[in-house]
C-alpha cells in the first residue's frame, strides 16, 4: 500500500475544489450539511471515470494554531472492499433468516450459555 500526503489549503464549504466531479462534491456537501456541522467522518460512494464505484472515508480533523488560525484535516481510506463485504454479510443474513421463517420445523436458537436467541414461528404454535 502506497500512503502519500501532501500539505494544500483547500477551503472547505461551497468553495471545496476536489472531488473534481460537481456531483461528487455535491453529494459530499449534502452530507455535510445534513450533519449540521462538519462531522467526523462520512462515507461517500463515487464513480470513477473508468465507471467503477469506490466507497471514501472522510475523517475531518481541525486544529487551531497559537493565532487561532483553524486548519482542517481530512483523511481519506478507500473502504471499497469492507463496504461489499458488509453487504454480502448482510445479504447472507437475511437468506438464512428466511429460510429459518419459513422452515416447518419448530427451531429455538440458544448461545452456549444457553441464553435464548430466537426461534421460529413455527416454535409458538
Amino acid at each position: 500500500m502506497r500512503v502519500s500526503a501532501r500539505r494544500t489549503h483547500v477551503p472547505l464549504g461551497p468553495e471545496l475544489t476536489a472531488p473534481r466531479s460537481a456531483e461528487q462534491k455535491e453529494q459530499i456537501l449534502r452530507a455535510i450539511r445534513e450533519a449540521g456541522s462538519y462531522p467526523e467522518q462520512i462515507d461517500v460512494w463515487i464513480n470513477r471515470q473508468d465507471g467503477t464505484q469506490r466507497c471514501l472515508n472522510l475523517r475531518f480533523s481541525f486544529s487551531y494554531s497559537a493565532e487561532r488560525r483553524q486548519t482542517g484535516y481530512v483523511l481519506i481510506s478507500d473502504i471499497t472492499e469492507r463496504k461489499q463485504i458488509e453487504d454480502r454479510i448482510s445479504a447472507t443474513k437475511n437468506f438464512l433468516d428466511n429460510i429459518i421463517d419459513n422452515s416447518i420445523d419448530a427451531i429455538v436458537m440458544a448461545d452456549p450459555q444457553g441464553s435464548f436467541k430466537g426461534l421460529t414461528r413455527r416454535s409458538l404454535r
